[in-house]
């Protein structure tokens, strides 16, 4: 049995690794950011970068919107700190999709979103989801996103998350705050 499982899983690599492949991308040293927007400053390493760009892969079946928003912020980062022989823009390349981002004009901008949400979630949690977030932004309904939030007998909701729950107590988080972070943060 585990040679099998080991052959579909070596399988799917070499899916990847020839998509990745495909890019013919060389890889470049990791860049350091150290960037202030709005009074908050970003520090740390860009790493996974190649000559056309930031290049991250997910072997999962599925590419979570949390994943696009990961890569969106260190694209943003990537066009705000121009590392030398690296193209501007960003991919994720998984199993079945990929997402390429291309360079954006004025990445501080879009920074001071996130700039926003960590001074905010200093004082506030933030009601960022994994599940209801994205939903609001693909159907922009309430009761969509409560779904999403409480869940069902097949699908785990973020309110089941024993921290979540914990946090929210008995609040319903999925209010006009809740719109305005989600259209700010996972709209673009």
């Amino acid at each position: 049995w585990g040679t099998h499982l080991f052959g579909e899983q070596a399988g799917q690599v070499d899916e990847v690794r020839t998509k990745v492949e495909a890019l013919q991308a060389t890889p470049v040293e990791a860049a350091p950011v150290h960037l202030t927007v709005d009074g908050v400053t970003f520090t740390g390493v860009l790493d996974d970068l190649t000559s056309v760009g930031l290049v991250r892969v997910s072997l999962e079946n599925k590419l979570y919107a949390t994943d696009v928003l990961r890569l969106y912020f260190a694209h943003l980062l990537l066009c705000a700190t121009r590392p030398a022989g690296v193209e501007l823009r960003s991919y994720l390349i998984g199993l079945e999709k990929e997402v390429i981002l291309e360079p954006v004009a004025d990445p501080l901008k879009l920074l001071a979103d996130f700039a926003a949400a960590y001074q905010e979630g200093l004082c506030l949690p933030l009601p960022l989801f994994r599940r209801a977030s994205p939903v609001w932004i693909k159907k922009q309904s309430l009761d969509e996103v409560r779904k999403a939030y409480e869940g069902n007998d097949y699908n785990t909701g973020d309110g089941e998350d024993a921290w979540i729950n914990m946090l929210w107590r008995n609040a319903d988080p999925c209010d006009e705050r809740f719109i305005h972070w989600a259209e700010r943060l996972y709209g673009p």
